[in-house]
């Protein structure tokens, strides 16, 4: 399973990425923004 984070604080984006890894081992993070404008323009 791909995900992309989109949160503007850089200590939530590590917890977040921390939580999903711990419980979704398989998991491929595809991104991390800090805006939804900027996550939106994403391919």
């Amino acid at each position: 399973m791909k995900v992309l984070i989109v949160e503007d604080e850089i200590p939530a984006q590590e917890e977040l990425v921390r939580i999903l890894k711990k419980h979704f081992p398989d998991i491929s993070i595809a991104g991390i923004e800090g805006s939804v404008k900027v996550a939106a323009s994403c391919p």
